[in-house]
């Protein structure tokens, strides 16, 4: 009798089919290797289209003069705009600089011949001034001189007469206190001329101490002798 050994649960079964995993790998690698290629074509095209006609653009753009732009007054509220997201674009290709043209060198007129050396006319030699001959001034004739005749002597004057001696009349004599018609001080002196005399005297003479008449009259406010 043959011994048999028992199966352990699920060997009897069919086991499924293990998917293939590496061309699943190969695939993705297909695909993602693919995606950046298919990305640098499409730019590349773009570029294609796009490049001529910007440079086209560009280069009409540089023929037309510039416009004077005005500037306009700020709006007191500026709006805030949204600012676009940068696209990428391709690098247009440099446009061909137009080589310069050299300018044509200036034609140098020709040089005008030099003048030939003239000779300056020869001045004429002037002719010698004669010089005049000393002519000798004629003596002048002596004039007769005359003296004037001497002026008169003036003859001395006549001595005068001599004046004739007058006798001077005697000076008057002193009046004495007890002659009438003489005022006396009230200390018993003769008035000098000068000297204050009374009220009562006012209007009336008397002689000084010399036998000089003096009269009181009134002077400078106050009463007085004088002569």
């Amino acid at each position: 009798m043959s011994k048999t050994l028992p199966t352990p649960p699920g060997w009897g079964q069919p086991q499924p089919a293990t998917p293939p995993k590496k061309r699943r790998g190969l695939k993705i690698a297909g695909i993602g290797c693919g995606i950046p290629f298919g990305l640098f074509m499409l730019l590349a095209i773009i570029g294609a289209i796009v490049g001529p006609q910007k440079t086209a653009q560009t280069a009409h753009t540089a023929d037309r003069p510039a416009v004077a732009t005005t500037a306009r007054p700020a709006s007191p509220t500026p709006t805030p705009t949204p600012t676009p997201s940068p696209t990428p674009s391709p690098t247009p290709p440099p446009a061909p600089t137009p080589a310069p043209s050299t300018p044509a060198p200036p034609s140098t007129p020709p040089a005008a011949p030099e003048p030939a050396p003239t000779q300056p006319p020869a001045k004429p030699t002037p002719a010698p001034v004669p010089t005049p001959a000393p002519t000798h001034a004629p003596t002048p004739a002596p004039v007769p001189t005359t003296a004037p005749p001497p002026a008169p002597t003036p003859s001395a004057p006549a001595p005068e007469p001599a004046p004739v001696a007058t006798q001077a009349p005697p000076p008057p004599s002193p009046v004495g206190p007890g002659t009438t018609g003489v005022i006396m001080s009230p200390s018993g002196n003769y008035y000098r001329a000068g000297e204050f005399c009374p009220t009562a005297d006012l209007g009336k003479s008397t002689v000084d101490s010399h036998g000089t008449s003096i009269t009181c009259i009134q002077e400078s406010g106050g009463h007085h002798w004088h002569y």
